[in-house]
């Protein structure tokens, strides 16, 4: 099939590779590096490789650019493939190809539909979560499910190791769709809009500790923001902590949420909501970065259990 590919860094790469093994890669979409910061943490370039492929490759924030337009009316794609797209694919751009156009999703549809479902999936504390390649269509993943296979989330993992797990399963179920769907083998299956689980953006809020929930909750958190996705953060002395490393303290600490309970050589033990554990409330923190300064073991930092975080 020929295929225009629109995508960005990180998980766009795979996808576009996986369809450049088994078919013709006519032009490839990306954005400018300066259009999210975020992703350019992520080394593997879209439009390096695109070049590599002695393909058309065009750069633009919106994909609505008349340039664009023209150049894939001009390739006559027959399906539109996008991974790590930025921006809502208008269906005058579908109109384009012959078959429309599927998207990856990093998530097991309806559950995690909308942004970042690989950290929101995290944070809530989920065991599972996979990918899923769905057809493009109006509303925010609403589409045909194609494809979908599931990914585990182990209870060491971080919001990175995930990403890094759903790599290898990004290629293989792209390939697998890309060969049903030329073949017309491929099983359409509809979500049922009201299932449908959508979630937003993460902001600075939903990055702030908050030390009264429970301390897996917190945990959670500070692994659903592993680098280089923005990490979680609190407040000492005006101060901003974010903090890298933590993990549940075998000692049982009980008091007030916020409060650092014991300084030791592997870090700082701070308190969180009370919860229904009898192991305690503590959890061990065991690198941060204060203010824009280095990674480092909090206990060089805070060095007494009167002090408190906000």
């Amino acid at each position: 099939m020929k295929i225009v590919f629109m995508g960005f860094r990180g998980w766009g790469l795979p996808a576009l590779q996986a369809a450049a093994a088994e078919h013709e890669v006519v032009a490839v979409i990306t954005h400018p590096d300066t259009y999210d910061t975020f992703n350019t943490a992520f080394s593997e370039s879209v439009a390096e490789f695109a070049r590599s492929l002695g393909a058309p490759t065009l750069v633009s924030a919106s994909g609505m650019d008349d340039e664009i337009l023209r150049e894939i009316e001009r390739a006559k794609p027959d399906l539109i493939l996008a991974s790590n797209w930025r921006r809502r694919i208008d269906s005058q751009l579908l109109s384009l190809a012959r078959l429309g156009g599927i998207n990856v999703h990093r998530s097991l549809l309806p559950k995690y539909a909308g942004f970042a479902p690989i950290n929101w999936a995290v944070a809530c504390g989920e065991t599972v979560t996979g990918v899923t390649i769905h057809v493009i269509a109006d509303g925010l993943d609403t589409g045909d499910i194609v494809s979908q296979e599931s990914v585990p989330i182990d209870a060491e993992d971080t919001a990175t190791t995930v990403f890094e797990k759903m790599q290898p399963v990004v290629s293989r179920l792209v390939s697998r769709a890309l060969t049903e769907i030329e073949a017309g083998t491929a099983r359409y299956i509809p979500q049922h809009h009201a299932r449908i689980e959508y979630y937003p953006q993460r902001t600075e809020r939903d990055l702030r500790i908050n030390w009264w929930q429970f301390r897996t909750r917190v945990r959670d958190l500070v692994r659903a923001q592993s680098a280089p996705f923005p990490q979680a953060f609190t407040t000492w002395n005006e101060r901003s902590v974010h903090i890298e490393r933590a993990e549940l303290s075998e000692r049982c600490f009980r008091g007030t949420p916020g409060r650092v309970a014991e300084v030791n050589r592997d870090g700082i033990v701070v308190l969180c909501g009370e919860g229904v554990s009898v192991a305690g409330q503590g959890l061990l923190v065991r690198s941060v970065r204060v203010d824009d300064s280095e990674s480092a073991n909090p206990s060089t930092i805070i060095r007494s259990t009167r002090e408190s975080f906000d």
